[in-house]
């Protein structure tokens, strides 16, 4: 049995209720409410229970592993170009003297 605390809208009081109950009464003023359930918020925590956790740890290493290849082309990609810069620069520099 798992107890959810609220506050009567009534007279604003403190009132505790089993989650699957569907009428709850006041004990400050008595005043009586109808517990209206969402079933789609039910349906989505059981869903969040059979989540498979392990799967979303290996789509992290997946992406972690594509992020470091893709950091290594540019890391390649942009050594070559400085190379290739001071090649043609020292080159038409040596032309200078």
């Amino acid at each position: 049995m798992r107890l959810v605390e609220k506050k009567c809208p009534n007279c604003g009081a403190g009132i505790s209720f089993d989650a699957n109950a569907t009428e709850v009464t006041c004990k400050y003023c008595n005043t009586c409410f109808e517990i209206e359930r969402d079933n789609d918020i039910n349906d989505l925590s059981d869903n969040l229970k059979n989540i498979d956790f392990d799967s979303f740890s290996l789509h992290a290493k997946v992406v972690k592993k594509i992020s470091t290849v893709i950091f290594i082309v540019w890391a390649i990609v942009f050594v070559s170009i400085f190379i290739l810069f001071f090649i043609m620069f020292f080159r038409n520099a040596s032309m200078i003297f």
